[in-house]
């Protein structure tokens, strides 16, 4: 079994018929038994949560949460065991208490400190949909990521009194953000419109990473974004029907991140998210989904997306990046605002155990190398296979693909005075020793006395 290099706290929460419940699961990191409290019934009063104070709705929500002294203590002593390695938290939250979601957990303190529980480097917070899509996540390495960047600027925003979209910049700072991660573009100079049809044409090519700066409201049928038509007028997109579209999309299209930047893309606190485009992206099937809840500030946003995909850059850890970027805004009133929709297990971008795939200039290339470097040794007529017998060391000009273990067989008796080989039958001990090892340290170490003994 893999070590888990982090530890886990799950906080899920259920409907009653007198209000909601409270489970919590916590696993330390290098162990594989879990600690659970079974659901402890709670009483969440979000009247009492002040919207406008921070600090002062995280410790309520707190109280709310964590009034039972057991819950309390047991989150008490969890923490402190997983002192020493990263916390992730996830909110987990049934379908049947979907009110639960139009809460911002990411104000959420530790009851008994009143310390934030999210702005910490070391503690990993996201929110867990429900989902029943089952298709599966397949990463790819890093090298082989690609991004699309999307900034709407329909010309037309002034008649409802939205202020214009700097889609350059946008797309510029995107760009930044991303890194070494190429990217396509739509909606800056040059690209083609920021239409949805463009956007799922893009994604359909293949993109890694999506990133989505546009406006967006909240109204009562759900979340609409102001997308452009082909004329760069405004398109409005209902939320619902652009994640329609993007489910269609197969599993390998579907992007493994999605970035949105629009204002309320996560849902307002006082509207149900669950309704709203971020979370219904995580719904169908996108392992992870970054989103604004509330009108971020451009300040904040412009410390805390480079700082995001410069983390995301070192490891692809999702979640930790996203722990270090908002550690490095948390003095701005709104730090609170990014939300983390996590699906994935791994809360990796990438998988760094993929071989790479090469592109075809790649292959050529390497080919050219090779025709240009190889020197061919002459063919004398001599069978270059020994059949079922080992290799000799007179076939040591033979024998290749063992190179980094005899290589090590050196280090290694040169460190110690015996060293052993084990493996099943047929596996090459014997070639491994007559043709690898032997001729090498005779090459080595010309005084050196070597010979085989068969048993």
């Amino acid at each position: 079994m893999t070590e888990i290099k982090f530890s886990e706290l799950d906080l899920s929460f259920s409907k009653t018929g007198a209000g909601h419940a409270l489970g919590m699961r916590f696993l330390k990191a290098g162990e594989d038994a879990p600690r659970e409290i079974p659901a402890i019934e709670i009483s969440i009063n979000p009247v009492e949560l002040d919207e406008f104070d921070a600090e002062s709705y995280g410790k309520t929500l707190a109280s709310q949460v964590f009034g039972a002294d057991r819950l309390k203590s047991a989150l008490g002593e969890w923490m402190t065991l997983a002192a020493g390695t990263p916390l992730r938290i996830q909110i987990k939250i049934s379908p049947d208490a979907a009110d639960l979601h139009s809460l911002a957990w990411e104000k959420l303190r530790d009851p008994q400190t009143g310390a934030p529980l999210t702005t910490s480097e070391n503690t990993w917070f996201s929110r867990y949909p429900a989902s029943q899509d089952r298709r599966p996540v397949v990463l790819r390495p890093k090298g082989a990521l690609k991004a699309l960047a999307v900034a709407a600027n329909p010309s037309d925003l002034a008649t409802l009194k939205l202020a214009a979209v700097d889609a350059d910049a946008e797309i510029a700072r995107a760009r930044e953000a991303l890194g070494e991660i190429p990217s396509k573009t739509l909606g800056d100079t040059g690209a083609p419109r920021a239409t949805l049809e463009n956007m799922l044409g893009t994604l359909r090519d293949g993109a890694d990473v999506l990133l989505l700066a546009c406006h967006g409201v909240m109204t009562g049928s759900g979340p609409i974004l102001f997308l452009e038509a082909e004329d760069g007028k405004m398109a409005r997109t209902k939320a619902e029907d652009f994640v329609t579209r993007l489910a269609e999309l197969e599993a390998r299209q579907l992007p493994r991140l999605i970035v949105l930047a629009s204002c309320e893309s996560a849902g307002k606190e006082n509207a149900g998210s669950m309704a709203a485009f971020g979370p219904r992206l995580a719904e169908i099937g996108v392992p992870a989904v970054l989103a604004m809840q509330g009108k971020i500030s451009m300040d904040t946003v412009k410390t805390f997306m480079p700082v995001f995909f410069k983390e995301l850059n070192r490891d692809g850890q999702i979640d930790r990046a996203l722990a270090v970027a908002r550690s490095s805004v948390r003095k701005q009133h709104d730090a609170w605002m990014p939300v983390l929709f996590l699906r994935s297990v791994s809360g990796l971008l990438w998988d760094e155990t993929r071989q790479e795939r090469f592109s075809a200039d790649q292959v050529q290339a390497l080919i050219g190398t090779i025709k240009a470097n190889f020197q061919p040794k002459e063919f004398k007529g001599d069978c270059p296979y020994v059949g079922l017998a080992p290799f000799e060391e007179e076939n040591a000009d033979l024998f290749f693909g063992r190179e980094r273990l005899v290589d090590e067989l050196l280090e290694r008796v040169q460190q110690s005075r015996g060293v052993f080989i084990a493996g099943p039958s047929g596996s090459g001990k014997s070639s491994l020793i007559r043709a690898g090892f032997i001729p090498a340290l005779k090459k080595g170490k010309e005084r050196a006395s070597c010979g085989s003994m068969p048993p």
